[in-house]
This record gives structure tokens, C-alpha cells and sequence, in this order.
């Protein structure tokens, strides 16, 4: 028996809980997903720094990628900001997935967290609509190796600085 690889996911668990669970009937028979447990840390009184490190020791070190749920409230949820950074340090795959009843500007683009953004424009990051993912779950796998080829891209990064919604604490 194969060992199953490791996906991180983050979501707006307060909007966008019962799109994972569905995440998760589609893709725990093929990977071992990894919930993202940021509300938990925040709770303990970490700093944004002590969270991020230990979302990079705890998750995203085991993880070959990241997903990230976006949905109407993910631009503004700071522990989603917290595990894209931390996923960004760590260099490793990255995928937003753009959730029915997401919000969209005036112009018509999704908000998201602007790391997540600049690393989608860059390239570095890969962008799927929800209803293309959860209809072809056996395409997760080519979705990944994409995602993990534009990783090994050091300048596709767009890494410099902690988001705006993580001031220093």
C-alpha cells in the first residue's frame, strides 16, 4: 500500500466549512489532508510570527501542496493570510480555489488575500474554479505537479513582506 500524499488546506472556517468537508470527500480516498488549525493558535495568545512558524513545522513541512478555499470572507480572515504566508516561506505548491458566492470587485476579479493574488498573477500560484476541481477530483494530481513545477520558480515568488491584514504584533 502507497503512502498517500499530504495536501494543506485553509478556509474560512466560519463561511467555508462545509465546502472542505465536501473537499474532502472528493480527495481523502486519494490524499491525507491537513485542516488548517490557525483559530486554535490564535486562541493561545501567538504572535503572528510564532503562528506562521509553526503552521511552516506542524503542516506546511509535510504537506506537497497547499490549497487555499476562497470564498465570500477569505480576503479578510487573517489566519488564511497567516498559512499563505507560511506557505510562501516555505516555497511550496500553492493553489486558490475560487468557492461558489465568492466576492468580486467592480471589475470582476475574486478577492483574495493580496499574497495569494500577486503569487497568482506572477505564476506562481495556480487558480481553479470549484465546480471544474470537485468534478474531476483524479485531476488534483496534475493540478499538484503543475503547482509544484512553478514553485521550484524562485522568481515567480511574491514573498516580500507579511500582508497588510498581519501587522506586527
Amino acid at each position: 500500500m502507497s503512502v498517500k500524499r499530504k495536501i494543506f488546506v485553509s478556509y474560512s472556517q466560519g463561511t467555508d466549512q462545509e465546502y472542505f468537508e465536501i473537499f474532502c470527500s472528493a480527495f481523502s480516498n486519494i490524499y491525507d489532508i491537513i485542516q488548517d488549525d490557525s483559530q486554535t493558535r490564535c486562541s493561545r495568545g501567538e504572535t503572528t510570527v510564532e503562528i506562521i512558524a509553526r503552521l511552516r513545522k506542524d503542516f506546511i513541512d509535510a504537506a506537497c501542496c497547499a490549497v487555499v478555499l476562497c470564498g465570500a470572507e477569505t480576503a479578510l480572515d487573517a489566519n488564511i493570510a497567516r498559512a499563505i504566508k507560511a506557505v510562501l516561506d516555505e516555497r511550496r505548491a500553492l493553489i486558490g480555489v475560487n468557492l461558489p458566492g465568492s466576492r468580486a470587485d467592480a471589475q470582476g476579479r475574486v478577492q483574495v488575500p493580496e499574497q495569494l493574488h500577486e503569487n497568482i498573477v506572477s505564476g506562481y500560484a495556480m487558480w481553479l474554479e470549484w465546480m471544474k476541481l470537485i468534478e474531476s477530483p483524479l485531476a488534483m494530481g496534475a493540478y499538484i505537479e503543475i503547482a509544484r513545477r512553478n514553485a521550484r520558480k524562485p522568481d515567480l515568488i511574491r514573498n516580500s513582506q507579511l500582508p497588510i491584514l498581519l501587522a506586527p504584533d
